[in-house]
């Protein structure tokens, strides 16, 4: 049973919901929120409440004409040029991992939850402490109990009532958390994530969770802190960062801070960051310790589970793919799509590699980062690490084709769309000292649309780390094949019929190291591409004049290519059939090593070279005199 101020236990909120909950994931059967598409969708759900000033772009998205007004010319021409020029919505993040490590002042204070005097009450006042995230200093807020829930408390800012929450406000945050999710009509948020990720924690004593809505201080121009959940609150006291110096107290609840001003807490887009939170809490349970990449590709995946689509984190993701999956930098540029990496990364492990099974494994292991993945992985019985993940999800965003071989490089609930590098058109190219972070991916493309001509690649590294190299093959935007480019420092390809049955080829190569448990790993690579007609070899036979059984059988290319094959036979007899000859180290040549028995008079040994399955040379073994 809920209470509040307000009547808000008669019925579900006048709030637009979509509750088919594969088709808000898909962006071939979803509208971007932004722009008119954003606006239409809250006309026809009657969710602009115009009780707000039009001083920003979204308090414009948050106006409609009343019924029966007559719209005028000057919003005629807004809609027109909203038309045209669609607005974008607020680039928010989470403020959790902006905050600091914090120590006690005083290391023995006691663990357990202070008693309170009795249950908060509606109309109670309480001061909490809050972070402004511009300096990180602590400010002090009032703030009333407007509503009560099963499962929560919520709190308002005194001076965000009436401007920015009102009852309605809090009837959609209790209906979204306690009863209802686009993905599940009769689970709330609350059921839905303690059931995925297990229970939260319980440092006041209360089962219930504190939501303080207030107008978070800190945003930018270009990124809000939409929400929070402050580890500082789940200790006691007085404590410090021993980074500056700087004290803070602790209100020692079960806290989650929502923003108000410019996200509006009961909208979509509210009610999806408080999904996000919550996971961020309960995780403060299962471990705090956590990398932060791990932690934030779960409270992603909260969003998605519940029903919600991170479609700007997505979206920053696409044009910025080349970013560090494990590497989160909290002063960079890219933080935007660093959460649209983790979230299709924990969406990939969802889709193929073990549904909720793995993401709860996740979650709940102690274990930190990657080998809080494979610890996942092996308690379910999977062969897959880390890396062999990597190295498929790595196609998956770039091609998204879900039935292409076994279905690895796909999505079912997500169309991610990335951009390439600029692509190359004419040739010979050559890119030298390419920066590459530990699990950072290049994708270099590399196109012809006339002609037939065969493209060769060659990739070197520097050596500090081993590369995962693919190359993927399309024509006509559609995926072809995805070969590996093995490397040790140096490796290439040929890619045939390029022009005609192939028109676009896209080295992806990535550092496959562990490198992150000391810190992330960088290396340097160097690629080049050049067309030509055929590969051509010089072929040659070398007798060894002391050990008289053994021959190498050489094979040069005019560049480097991929590794031909040798077939062995005598007296009509195959020896060997159609095994690759190795490229020798540090040289660019392939040899094939042999060793004759006794039994086989070597005058009768025919040996046979091929290319891309194309016999290119053939002769007889001779004995050196």
């Amino acid at each position: 049973m809920l209470t509040s101020t307000t009547s808000l236990r008669s019925s579900q909120p006048d709030v637009h919901v979509n509750q088919t909950y594969t088709s808000i994931h898909s962006r071939r059967s979803r509208d971007r929120i932004e722009g008119v598409s954003w606006i239409g969708s809250r006309l026809r759900s009657g969710t602009f409440t115009g009780s707000r000033s039009l001083t920003s772009s979204r308090n414009l998205r948050q106006r409609a004409p009343t019924k029966g007004d007559c719209i005028s010319r000057y919003f005629c021409y807004l809609l027109l040029f909203l038309l045209l020029f669609p607005l974008q919505t607020f680039a928010w993040i989470d403020g959790t991992h902006l905050l600091p490590n914090v120590q006690p002042v005083q290391p023995k204070i006691p663990a357990t939850a202070p008693t309170q005097l009795r249950p908060p009450k509606i109309g109670d006042q309480r001061t909490f402490y809050a972070v402004e995230f511009r300096n990180k200093d602590q400010y002090r807020l009032n703030a009333t109990l407007r509503a009560i829930g099963t499962w929560c408390y919520i709190y308002v800012e005194n001076t965000e009532w009436q401007r920015t929450v009102n009852a309605r406000t809090l009837a959609s945050v209790l209906w979204y958390f306690e009863q209802s999710t686009p993905a599940n009509s009769s689970k709330g948020i609350y059921q839905i994530e303690t059931e995925l990720f297990g229970l939260p924690p319980n440092v006041d004593g209360d089962d219930r969770i504190y939501l303080l809505l207030l107008d978070i201080r800190g945003d930018s121009l270009s990124q809000v802190i939409a929400g929070y959940f402050n580890q500082i609150d789940q200790r006691r006291g007085r404590l410090r960062d021993p980074h500056t110096g700087k004290l803070y107290r602790s209100n020692e609840l079960d806290l989650i801070y929502l923003d108000t001003d410019p996200t509006p807490a009961g909208d979509i887009e509210g009610i999806t960051i408080l999904a996000h939170e919550f996971q961020h809490l309960i995780h403060w349970r299962n471990d705090p310790h956590e990398a932060t990449w791990i932690n934030e590709s779960l409270s992603e995946f909260a969003m998605f589970g519940c029903g919600f689509s991170p479609l700007d984190h997505l979206s920053s993701f696409e044009a910025n793919p080349e970013l560090s999956l494990i590497h989160w930098d909290r002063d960079s540029a890219d933080l935007l799509a660093n959460y649209g990496a983790v979230y299709l990364w924990s969406l990939y492990l969802f889709e193929h590699h073990g549904g909720t099974d793995i993401i709860r494994a996740v979650a709940r292991n102690r274990a930190a980062g990657i080998d809080g993945v494979n610890n996942a992985l092996r308690s379910l019985g999977s062969v897959e690490t880390f890396q062999t993940i990597f190295a498929d999800w790595k196609i998956a965003n770039l091609v998204d084709d879900p039935d292409f071989d076994q279905g690895q490089y796909g999505y079912r609930h997500a169309d991610p769309i990335i951009q390439t590098d600029r692509p190359y058109y004419s040739y010979p190219v050559r890119g030298t000292q390419q920066k590459l972070e530990s699990y950072a991916i290049r994708y270099l493309s590399f196109s012809q649309k006339v002609g037939e001509k065969s493209l060769s690649i060659s990739l070197e590294t520097d050596g500090k780390y081993p590369y995962d190299v693919k190359i993927v093959q399309r024509k006509n935007n559609r995926l072809v094949d995805v070969v590996d480019l093995p490397t040790d420092t140096r490796g290439g390809k040929v890619i045939l019929n390029f022009g005609r049955l192939i028109d676009e080829v896209i080295l992806v190569p990535s550092l496959s190291s562990q490198a992150n448990l000391i810190g992330i790993g960088r290396s340097t690579y160097s690629y080049s591409a050049q067309l030509q007609d055929q590969v051509r070899f010089q072929t040659s036979v070398v007798h060894n004049p002391i050990h008289r059984r053994y021959w190498e059988i050489i094979a040069i290319p005019s560049q480097l290519a991929d590794s031909p094959t040798i077939t062995i036979q005598a007296d009509g007899r195959k020896l060997v059939n159609a095994a690759p000859m190795s490229l020798v180290p540090e040289q660019p040549f392939f040899a094939y090593s042999l060793h004759l028995p006794l039994s086989i008079d070597p005058q009768l040994v025919e040996w046979t070279i091929s290319f891309l399955a194309d016999p290119i040379a053939a002769g007889r073994l001779q004995m050196s005199h």
